[in-house]
């Protein structure tokens, strides 16, 4: 991930120019954030001396500056006036990841401005920034910015408790940089397949598991073991590309007839809804097949993803190879 905002990013689109925030700006914000009616669905602090903006397009500078972030003043090209404001803030340079932050002045809603600057921040972020993953959380009650953000082609990942919203209840929704790919794996990825697994065996299940399971389901991934049974299933891989190249692996699955195997996604990268894809591609395959139940096993460290996917608890297995594990299915 690339973290230099020195000197200035100024983007330009078809009718907007998004710039530095200045102490110019300092009256417009003081109007927008003097109004509670402004944000009813976020828990932000109501300004009552102008002072309050100025100090916060200090400190919104001072953290592009030392690279903490960037923020920009939307404004028309034509007229130069300032019609709101978008951040991509809480980097994450070990996922490559990062979030959304916007908002739109009352008077410029319904013009299209808000999606025509965020296209653009978006391919600032992937492009330039070579962020993984753009996140944007919304109330869960704020259905005109759910659909917003659908168009611009975020998908919803999950909802969680927020102490920032007024309703207590955030959707959390995320953006993959285009150079991801799903596709099938053939029996030259055997190898890259095993190594991720038991990189994600030692690194994420051994919190859970003890070292003799933890083990034992390494040689259970071994490439030997893998390449044998490669034939019996399909498999899907989630890449990284540069141009037409892969660069990392991120994820893999399996389904054999009605049963979902092997969804390991690379520890550094997990909770970014690459499992969540990886499951709807498999899914939709078993689909198209005619298939309308699938089973799987889940480790404990997977449980709760899978219940959040739609799938039901049947009955808990102790195997002394490969520990405790929840039997689970879903109707598709």
């Amino acid at each position: 991930m690339i973290n230099n905002f020195n000197p200035f990013p100024v983007l330009k689109t078809k009718r907007l120019t998004l710039r530095q925030l200045s102490q110019k700006d300092a009256q417009v914000l003081y109007k927008y954030q003097s109004d509670k009616d402004n944000f009813p669905h976020v828990d932000m602090p109501v300004y009552s001396l102008i002072d309050e903006a100025e100090m916060y397009i200090e400190k919104m500078n001072n953290g592009v500056q030392s690279n903490k972030w960037i923020i920009w003043m939307i404004t028309e090209s034509k007229t130069g006036r300032s019609v709101g404001t978008v951040s991509i803030w809480n980097l994450n340079d070990k996922e490559a990841k990062a979030e959304f932050g916007y908002g739109i002045f009352p008077e410029y809603r319904r013009h299209g401005y808000m999606k025509e600057a965020l296209d653009e921040v978006t391919k600032f972020g992937f492009e330039v920034m070579r962020l993984e993953t753009l996140e944007a959380y919304t109330s869960h009650y704020n259905q005109p910015s759910i659909d917003f953000l659908d168009s611009l082609g975020f998908e919803f990942i999950q909802t969680i408790e927020d102490s920032y919203s007024p309703h207590s209840l955030m959707d959390v929704f995320l953006k993959r940089n285009p150079h991801q790919r799903i596709r099938l794996a053939n029996e030259n990825d055997v190898s890259s397949i095993s190594k991720l697994i038991n990189q994600v065996l030692v690194d994420s299940n051994a919190t859970d598991y003890p070292k003799h399971v933890i083990e034992f389901m390494c040689s259970y991934y071994s490439e030997e073991t893998i390449r044998s049974k490669f034939n019996e299933k399909n498999t899907w891989l989630l890449e990284t590309y540069e141009g037409e190249e892969p660069l990392k692996l991120i994820g893999t699955i399996s389904l054999c007839e009605k049963e979902i195997q092997a969804l390991f996604i690379d520890a550094n990268t997990q909770k970014g809804g690459y499992g969540r894809a990886l499951l709807k591609t498999a899914e939709e395959y078993a689909q198209g097949k005619g298939i309308d139940t699938l089973h799987l096993s889940a480790s404990l460290t997977a449980k709760i993803f899978y219940e959040k996917m739609g799938y039901k608890h049947i009955e808990l297995e102790d195997d002394p190879n490969f520990g405790k594990a929840y039997l689970m299915e879903k109707e598709l």
